[in-house]
């Protein structure tokens, strides 16, 4: 089965997924919610940051090689960092990017961390035709198969992941990528390295 390419209604506010499937394909069956995915850093931190991207966007790819080169080393042990999904309408495989990251997430969290490495840092080569083989050879060391990887997009709960991370983002007016906030979604906002730093450096000292 090809990889699905999800078509976006027009607004940020208001936003409907379509999917096609490849013919004679089931609608994919709902059950449970997902577990929650690990936060980078200490899951255990007072303090969080919740990070909005997409794995297509280059201002995520620059701000995640950031927080692994400059704030990882130096905050990771005191901070969560936990990463939450916001695919862009006008990019072409990020949303099944981020389906196969919720499947990834449900096997191995390793796997789940070191697909987004590689989608940032083979942005540029990425495709959606070859998308799947791409990720299917990570997950090869894993155990994980193409059949695998294809069935993840028969399973709902991984759309339903992908959307309620959308919904969240949309109810707090998120129009860019990628987007940050210290303590809780919609609390205080951080736009550069260095506010970020400085926005950082203060919860911890308050905390």
């Amino acid at each position: 089965m090809p990889a699905l390419k999800p078509f976006r209604a027009a607004g940020l506010a208001a936003l409907a997924f379509l999917f096609t499937f490849a013919a004679g394909a089931a609608r994919p069956a709902a059950t449970r919610p997902l577990p929650a995915r690990p936060p980078l850093g200490n899951p255990h931190a007072r303090v969080k940051v919740y990070i909005f991207e997409d794995l297509e966007c280059p201002d995520c790819a620059l701000w995640h090689k950031y927080l692994r080169s400059t704030i990882l080393p130096r905050y990771g042990s005191r901070v969560a960092f936990y990463l939450r999904d916001y695919p862009l309408p006008q990019h072409n495989w990020s949303y099944n990017a981020a389906v196969l990251e919720r499947f990834f997430a449900a096997h191995n969290s390793r796997l789940y961390f070191a697909w987004i490495d590689y989608c940032y840092d083979h942005q540029a080569e990425i495709t959606p035709e070859n998308l799947m083989n791409r990720a299917a050879a990570l997950a090869a060391p894993y155990g994980l198969t193409l059949d695998r990887l294809q069935q993840a997009f028969s399973n709902e709960r991984y759309f339903q992941a992908v959307q309620k991370d959308q919904s969240l983002g949309n109810r707090i007016g998120i129009d860019h990528t990628p987007t940050i906030f210290l303590d809780r979604p919609g609390g205080a906002q951080v736009t550069t390295f260095a506010q970020f730093q400085q926005a950082l450096a203060r919860q911890l000292h308050a905390r």
